[in-house]
């Protein structure tokens, strides 16, 4: 149900051309201390050409074409549509000027 081994890819267009990534859905480290959300970095891509995700229990790969870059979509294996989230920014009092000094 978490989604722990399914292989994640992703071709994206860059200016040198298409490149693929790839990623698997682990628990990140011991005693269960990540979360289950993939943070994919993208680098230079200028668009997601194609993403592809192979679950676990049934071995099915669903390929999702184009979607947007810098955005957070909940997938699910039996929902045929990435639905984008949108995430709450946190501001921190004081994490400004905090930032910049150094003692």
């Amino acid at each position: 149900r978490a989604a722990i081994g399914a292989k994640v890819k992703v071709t994206v267009a860059t200016p040198r051309g298409p490149r693929t990534i790839y990623s698997t859905v682990t628990s990140g480290g011991s005693f269960g201390a990540s979360s289950f959300q993939q943070e994919i970095g993208l680098g230079d891509a200028t668009a997601i050409l194609e993403l592809a995700i192979t679950w676990p229990a049934t071995s099915e790969t669903i390929t999702y074409g184009s979607v947007a870059l810098n955005t957070v979509f909940h997938i699910r294996e039996d929902d045929p549509t990435p639905r984008p989230v949108q995430l709450t920014r946190l501001d921190f009092p004081g994490s400004h000027a905090a930032a910049g000094s150094h003692r």
